[in-house]
């Protein structure tokens, strides 16, 4: 289940309305200022030209008007013509001088006005000069920036545009000094000017004249005509020009402004619908439905979850209705559990009873056939012949067996019952093993000539036990070591006191092994190991073991490994007593 959000990292975290407002903003005006800039650039530029090539026009068109005057040097002609182009509103004055440099008339008018009112003051005006004409072949014009700082003129650097003065354009309080454009188109002879210039020679001559190509151009210049241009009208239409440019920008900017808020609202409220329905759903209630606002992709997943949440509740409603009735079915099937288990536990009081009642039956005759058949052997009833005799050992034989299994069987089923008592004393392992493996002696080295090892240290500790119980125990182990090594095998056993408060015995032999899978069934009541069928025995004897280990609370454990042997441990607890309850070391 998802953890909650905190609610300060909900607090620090940046919304999707947020970064949609923010994000799409910064695109907006980006955008737009990019636009109005390039757009306020370029104006400017064109502005700038058009001024430059309007003064080109009047001073060309000054420059061949005059000719013949500025040639006969006639100054009031020449001032005549001049004051006539003074009538033009951005042109601040006009002047013109001859080939030597002479000034032959000059006309300004507001802040060009007092310098130009004496001719003589005029003429030793300051006026930076154009280039000389006669390194010019054309009427080309040359154009310079010109400053009018108290009275003096001074050539500043020719900007490309006006846009350097933008934000002193836009404050009117920063507004910049106007400049002029000081204009020079060089005055042509007739011929030079029909020489260079090829729209006039196409109009004089309706063919071209093949041998003018040929023929060398004219050079002849008679003054250099100057007009100057005042940007102050040029300045109060850029300066017009980019208010409207930025109003239209912050208009647009504002509307783009509203449209995101739009979209924004109109993304995210879907959004916060279902993150609330969510977290209602979260909590458990399936009532919690988003309302569709739009028929978009976000309309489309308000719709499925709506779908989902319906689902969801079906299927809560489902499991409500199979939970009530699960808990029925189950209650039933305890009730059935503990009806088969009470009767099993009747079957199995019944079995034990009557395991326990006809061994005990069982025992009485059988002992009395025992009797019987070792006084036959006795010639108690008369001589026999060899045969008989073999005959009643063979039958003798199967009684002892008769008789142990009945034996087994009684001590299995009071095990069970829970009816065996024990005497608890003192016991030392090492010396009930040693009786035990001198009772099998006969068995294990004669019949089976099998190598014994025996590894129990006197210092081993004593154990609180019945003595004749854990006399059976190891018997039964160490029978089953002998029954299943082959001859001239060995059988180890060990003991170790680990800890001082258990006492462990091992059992170990070199037979055949029991299969893995088999391992946690050899404790089961008449369970034989498949790789010990041949061999006799009820498969009672490790049941016995198990029940009395446990009834001494102890445990036992094997480990074996197939055709190398089996190993089986017994673990037993040892408990203080005093040290005249120990028996004496014999």
């Amino acid at each position: 289940m998802t953890a909650p959000i905190s609610p300060a990292s909900t607090t620090c975290r940046m919304t999707l309305w947020t970064k949609l407002v923010v994000f799409t903003t910064l695109i907006v005006v980006a955008t737009c200022s990019a636009l109005g800039w390039f757009f306020i650039q370029q104006q400017a530029a064109s502005v700038t030209d058009g001024l430059i090539d309007s003064g080109t026009l009047l001073a060309k068109h000054l420059a061949i008007s005059s000719r013949y005057s500025v040639l006969v040097n006639d100054h009031i002609q020449v001032r005549e013509q001049i004051a006539g182009l003074l009538a033009v509103e951005h042109v601040a004055y006009a002047m013109i001088r001859s080939a030597d440099g002479r000034l032959l008339g000059a006309v300004g008018k507001g802040a060009w006005k007092q310098p130009f009112t004496d001719e003589r003051v005029a003429d030793l005006f300051s006026l930076p000069a154009a280039p000389p004409a006669a390194s010019r072949s054309s009427i080309t014009p040359t154009v310079r920036r010109i400053l009018l700082e108290d009275g003096i003129p001074r050539i500043v650097e020719l900007p490309t545009s006006q846009f350097n003065h933008v934000l002193s354009l836009v404050l009117r309080r920063l507004a910049p000094q106007p400049s002029y454009f000081d204009v020079a188109v060089p005055v042509l002879s007739a011929s030079a000017a029909f020489d260079d210039d090829p729209a006039l020679s196409l109009t004089l001559h309706e063919t071209p004249d093949p041998a003018a190509e040929d023929r060398p151009k004219s050079s002849a210049v008679y003054g250099t005509v100057h007009v100057g241009l005042s940007d102050a009208h040029t300045l109060d239409l850029l300066r017009t020009l980019i208010r409207q440019v930025l109003l239209l920008t912050a208009v647009t900017i504002a509307i783009g402004l509203v449209g995101v808020l739009f979209l924004a609202r109109r993304i995210s409220t879907p959004v916060k619908s279902l993150t609330a329905a969510a977290a209602h759903l979260a909590g458990g209630d399936f009532s919690a439905r988003a309302t569709p606002c739009s028929s978009d992709e976000i309309g489309d997943l308000t719709r499925v979850f709506n779908n989902m949440v319906c689902s969801l509740q079906s299927h809560e409603q489902k499991m409500q209705e199979l939970n009530h009735t699960l808990e029925a079915r189950v209650q039933a099937r305890t009730d059935e559990l503990q009806r088969a288990n009470r009767r099993l536990q009747e079957l199995s009081n019944v079995k034990t009873a009557l395991v326990s009642n006809a061994s005990h039956e069982l025992r009485t005759p059988v002992t009395s056939m025992k009797v019987h058949l070792s006084n036959l052997l006795n010639g108690v009833g008369g001589p026999i012949t060899p045969g008989q005799a073999d005959a009643l050992r063979r039958v003798s034989e199967n009684t002892e067996r008769l008789r142990q299994m009945i034996d087994d069987l009684l001590d299995l089923s009071c095990l069970q019952a829970g009816r065996m008592t024990l005497k608890m004393a003192a016991v030392r392992l090492n010396e009930v093993i040693q009786d035990v493996l001198l009772t099998l002696h006969h068995y294990y080295s004669v019949q089976k000539n099998l190598s014994v090892r025996v590894d129990l240290p006197d210092s081993m500790c004593c154990v609180w036990g019945d003595e004749e119980k854990l006399r059976q125990v190891f018997t039964n182990l160490i029978h089953n070591a002998v029954k299943f090594t082959p001859s001239g095998g060995m059988i180890q056993l060990t003991g170790r006191n680990t800890g001082g408060e258990i006492v462990t015995v091992c059992v170990a032999d070199s037979g055949c092994g029991i299969p893995p899978g088999e391992l946690g069934k050899i404790f089961l009541p008449f369970y034989r190991s498949s790789n010990g069928m041949d061999t006799r025995g009820s498969g009672l004897g490790l049941s016995i073991v198990k029940e009395l280990v446990e009834l001494h609370s102890g445990a036992v454990r094997v480990e074996s490994t197939v055709a190398k042997g089996s190993r089986f441990f017994v673990d037993l607890p040892v408990t203080a007593r005093s040290s005249s309850d120990i028996p004496p070391d014999t």
